[in-house]
């Protein structure tokens, strides 16, 4: 039986991408979306929602529901989706639509999602890259601590945040561990929901096209630092115990440090190795730094 529509609320995250979110939005809507809750991220002095207004007051206009959620400051991804999805639920909606904002739907794909959603907690679709039709999910391995495109022994599968419909029903608190920031809270929301016995599926009847990294650039600062900051977290949260936690660590100095060399070298840059070393101080001294540039 197909989820009803109006019981879910997609949650979009800007970043300082007026245009694509616009874009995006106007794609939720052309999929039969009446409610849509974006969260602005950008840093900007509300540069960003004030170049959406128009397009916001116009999908309003037309009987779409639009919340936005800012407190000015860049939330990081796991804060952003649970400040949206605690909207979604004060409306009485049981599901949230994860969408990057550099993203869309081909026509009709969110509707065959549905008809998977009352079966599974969280349903994808494929994603179209030119003539190539490829899969969102990704697969990781804990002890390595690295990241594949397709199955590998040891790895567990996990569905990107970059377009996901999840039941909320299922979660009796926050759906992401907002102790990431940025990256890597799919990958700890998918080996937490196996332990719950909660199932994924991809649904090969929906297409979105999806540019990626639209907003967090690779090789930045922010980006550097942020994809090591994750990999140390997930050492931490998916060991089963203390000795296995340290196992973990003793193997992500060996390759993270080994990335950040090989990237420094590829992009002419320290900035790879700068990130390391101030992601892995960081998670040390237990801090986080957001890092978001200035706009």
């Amino acid at each position: 039986m197909s989820v009803d529509l109006d019981d879910v609320a997609a949650i979009v995250l800007n970043f300082r991408t007026a245009e694509k979110t616009s874009l995006c939005i106007q794609s939720l809507i052309g999929e039969g979306l009446r409610n849509i809750v974006l969260v602005d991220n950008s840093e900007d002095g509300g540069g960003s929602l004030a170049d959406m207004q128009a397009s916001l007051a116009t999908h309003r206009a037309s009987g779409v529901r639009i919340d936005v959620v800012s407190d000015g400051s860049n939330q990081g991804f796991a804060k952003g989706v649970n400040s949206g999805s605690q909207v979604a639920k004060a409306q009485g909606l049981n599901y949230i639509l994860l969408m990057n904002s550099d993203a869309f739907f081909e026509k009709g794909g969110l509707n065959k999602m549905l008809e998977l959603a009352d079966q599974y907690t969280f349903v994808q679709p494929m994603v179209k890259n030119g003539s190539n039709v490829e899969s969102l999910f990704g697969y990781y391995h804990k002890v390595l601590g690295l990241n594949y495109s397709a199955p590998r022994g040891n790895c567990f599968r996990y569905s990107s945040g970059c377009c996901v419909l999840i039941d909320i029903k299922k979660f009796s608190t926050n759906v992401l561990d907002e102790d990431f920031f940025f990256y890597g809270e799919d990958v700890e929301l998918a080996f937490r929901a196996i332990k719950l016995g909660l199932e994924a599926v991809e649904c090969h009847e929906a297409y979105i096209f999806h540019e990626g990294s639209g907003s967090a650039k690779r090789g930045s600062l922010f980006y550097e630092y942020h994809i090591n900051r994750w990999h140390w977290l997930t050492a931490k949260k998916l060991a089963n115990n203390s000795a296995q936690r340290h196992v973990f660590y003793a193997i992500r100095i060996f390759t993270l440090s080994a990335r950040a060399l090989v990237r420094s070298f590829r992009y002419k840059s320290l900035l790879p190795i700068k990130g390391f070393l101030m992601a892995s101080f960081d998670f040390v001294i237990g801090r986080t730094q957001s890092l978001t540039p200035s706009a």
